[in-house]
């Protein structure tokens, strides 16, 4: 019985965690998305008919650049997350042990 309650535990675990990588792979998703929609004019601080000032638009495109990576090792750690949680779940249904053991 406790061995029982003890696995479904686990499930119950492991699906959480599951579900918290997926949600950080979507989070990760949206701000993309976000930052893929501002107009370069917007991101690179860059005005019509004004003479582009190079440390301004270099600034902006070291954020950009910035923005970037952060996500995506946002969406690598939310698949790691995930695949543990994957893992966990397996683990519990005996599905993890190797054919003829």
């Amino acid at each position: 019985m406790a061995d029982r309650r003890r696995d479904m535990v686990s499930a119950v675990f492991g699906l959480l965690t599951f579900l918290v990588g997926l949600g950080l792979i979507l989070f990760a998703f949206k701000l993309a998305f976000d930052i893929f929609t501002v107009p370069p004019r917007l991101a690179l601080d860059v005005k019509p008919g004004v003479p582009v000032a190079l440390d301004k638009a270099a600034d902006g495109m070291f954020q950009v650049v910035v923005r970037v990576v952060l996500l995506v090792a946002m969406a690598g750690f939310g698949s790691m997350v995930a695949n543990r949680g994957i893992k966990l779940y397996a683990a519990e249904r005996g599905r993890d042990k190797p054919k003829g053991d």
